[in-house]
């Protein structure tokens, strides 16, 4: 099959080899010449001044015409068209050109270059004589020069025509009109390129053919030596052949013999020979089926199925370090589907030791359930006991175990419910003594656990966010103070406003003495209070709050009994409660309204709790959903960033 292969890949190189010769062969070789064009000397310097005579010679022009100042629809890549233009106007010598100082410099700049191409038509000394004598020519001429570039297409090979025309001054109109036709240079230097790499194209093309055509030899030797060396090959083994048919003859009654013992492997080795030159021979076909149905076509693996089946077997006779180590059970596993006998011995070792196991493991896991009762892990105890009724159903000690265990679960429950009456009474402190001495004893209640999570979480929550799809988010600020500003790496505002004209910080907001009070922290656009700029100043319910006059605040203040209970900022679109340490307050449409029983908030001996129905609070912590309203709120984390 090897030899094959080679062969294939050969051929398949002498075929790859031939692609770019076969490409080359049919390739047009032909390399296109420049098409007819005029160049843009040619029009400029000899066409266009030639014209221009002819014209204003018919039409007897005399006196003076104003130069072209500007070519329209130049593209920018004919840079002295103005100045080559202007020249050739001046081959006529019967008007003279009105130039200013400027024109002429640049008109001077192309002198050297053109005359030398335009031969005899002006000298150097008569074009400066010509353009020195306009210097004070009054600006009152008969006629004026205008140009523009137009695009051609399929005029042989030019691309651009400039048109030139002279207009008479006195009656504003056209006199007459010159046309010239040219290739762009660049477009002359792209012709040539192309035929350049097309003549590159083809010599690389020929080289890759060469290589092409030697590389196809070198092929064709290689393939042609390994057909001799294989056809040697095979009269060689057709020998050998003869003398393996004879051995095979020989063997083949040894075939049920190797089964017997078994040696499945090197049985069907013997019938696929055998099958190999005697491919109709029906009985040893059936053998061969037979012996791959009960090796589970894996006579390899059957054969070591048959060995570990005679060491069971030597186990289970002798009694003594009969059980199996977890690698023999893992190795044996995979074994067990190739003889039956070695399953029949694996699963009577297996018994062996599962009835001597199950007299130890009761013992052992009894002393384990007594260490989880006294670590508190009674749900995990219960679990145990549960697992192990399924394996020991009559056990009494299981039993007395099991009921002492229920009995003390149902009396802590009763301690959590109460646990939770005290919260909703506000003896937060006794609840959260109670509730740790209940998980002393009741580790893994996990009711029990959540709420010592929301006691530390409800602890740690200062500022957070009331967050609803119907309201704007409202946030609350544990605080008697609070800073408005911009946002900075290094200084963080409670209250953020993204606006340049806001300074870091920018004012702030105090409870003091049951007032309060509002102070600018020098600011560079200012504080204002209802239009007057301010420095330090009491504010009351219904101030308006200028930052830098550009950001608004409301500010509107609780009293509860002549005390300040709560104070609500709109800043920038958005709510900000201040909250001491408690906060009453509804919703009316859109709008907060202070001092209404729809909600009620308190920090209450450290911890934060809400009313959660007229005799009921709970603790409020970060993910619990509460109502004001009909209205379904999230408490959140509040963003303390700014959102940077």
């Amino acid at each position: 099959m090897k030899i094959k292969y080679v062969i294939i890949i050969l051929s398949v190189a002498i075929i790859l080899s031939l692609i770019f010769p076969t490409i080359y062969y049919f390739e047009n070789k032909e390399i296109q010449s420049l098409p007819e064009f005029v160049s843009y000397e040619q029009a400029i310097y000899d066409s266009l001044p030639q014209k221009i005579r002819t014209k204003a010679a018919q039409y007897n022009c005399r006196n003076y015409i104003l130069p072209v100042s500007i070519v329209q629809n130049n593209p920018g890549d004919l840079p002295s068209i103005v100045e080559d233009l202007n020249i050739a106007l001046t081959s006529y010598p019967n008007w003279k050109l009105s130039v200013s100082k400027r024109i002429k410099e640049k008109i001077m700049s192309r002198r050297e270059d053109q005359l030398t191409k335009w031969g005899g038509m002006l000298s150097g000394s008569e074009l400066k004589n010509i353009l020195n004598t306009q210097r004070n020519v009054s600006m009152s001429t008969d006629y004026s020069a205008e140009a523009k570039l137009t695009t051609l297409q399929n005029d042989n090979g030019n691309d651009l025509q400039l048109i030139v025309v002279i207009n008479k001054e006195i009656t504003m109109s056209k006199l007459f009109d010159i046309r010239v036709s040219f290739a762009h240079p660049k477009t002359v230097k792209e012709w040539k390129n192309n035929i350049h790499e097309r003549t590159n194209k083809l010599i690389q093309m020929k080289l890759k053919s060469t290589k092409g055509l030697y590389a196809a030899s070198i092929f064709t030797i290689l393939l042609l030596i390994l057909i001799f060396l294989t056809s040697t090959k095979s009269i060689i083994e057709k020998v050998k052949k003869r003398g393996k048919i004879k051995e095979v003859l020989n063997q083949i009654e040894t075939r049920q013999e190797l089964i017997d013992n078994g040696h499945y492997v090197a049985a069907l080795d013997l019938a696929n020979m055998y099958l190999k030159f005697f491919p109709d021979n029906i009985e040893i076909k059936a053998f061969k089926e037979r012996l791959l149905d009960f090796t589970n076509n894996d006579p390899k693996t059957a054969q070591i199925a048959y060995v570990e089946a005679k060491k069971l077997e030597l186990r289970l006779s002798n009694r003594k370090n009969q059980f199996l180590s977890i690698t023999e059970k893992d190795d044996l596993k995979n074994l067990l589907p190739y003889n039956p006998d070695l399953r029949n011995s694996y699963e009577n070792l297996l018994e062996l030791e599962y009835k001597e196991k199950e007299r130890t493991d009761l013992k052992d896991n009894t002393k384990d359930i007594k260490k989880l009762i006294s670590s508190g892990k009674l749900d995990q105890a219960i679990n145990e006991i549960s697992d192990l009724e399924i394996t020991y159903p009559e056990s009494a000690i299981l039993q007395e175990i099991k009921k002492s265990v229920l009995e003390k679960i149902d009396k802590l429950k009763l301690d959590f419910v109460k646990i939770n009456q005290q919260i909703s009474d506000l003896r937060i402190i006794n609840a959260k003594k109670d509730l740790q001495y209940l998980l002393k004893y009741y580790s893994d209640y996990k009711e029990a656990i959540l709420l010592d999570e929301a006691f530390r979480s409800s602890s740690e929550l200062k500022d957070f966010s009331l967050v609803s799809e119907k309201f704007p988010i409202i946030t609350v600020l544990q605080k008697n103070e609070v800073v408005i500003g911009r946002f900075d790496e290094d200084v963080h505002p409670d209250i953020i406003i993204d606006n340049k004209y806001i300074s870091r910080p920018h004012t702030k907001i105090s409870l003091i003495d049951n007032k309060v009070m509002i102070e600018d922290m020098e600011s560079t656009g200012g504080t204002y209070i209802n239009g007057d700029k301010i420095q330090k100043q009491n504010i009351k319910d219904g101030d308006l709050i200028t930052l830098a006059k550009v950001i608004d605040i409301t500010i509107s203040v609780y009293r509860n009994n002549s005390v300040i209970d709560s104070i609500m900022l709109e800043v920038d679109g958005k709510t900000y409660l201040m909250v001491s340490s408690k906060i009453e307050c509804g919703i009316k449409g859109k709008r907060i309204i202070l001092g209404r029983k729809d909600f009620c908030l308190e920090r209450k001996e450290g911890y934060l709790v809400y009313k959660v129905n007229e005799d009921n609070y709970q603790l409020l912590l970060t993910g619990v959903d509460i109502v004001i309203n009909n209205l379904n709120f999230t408490v959140k984390k509040a963003d303390n960033n700014g959102g940077k």
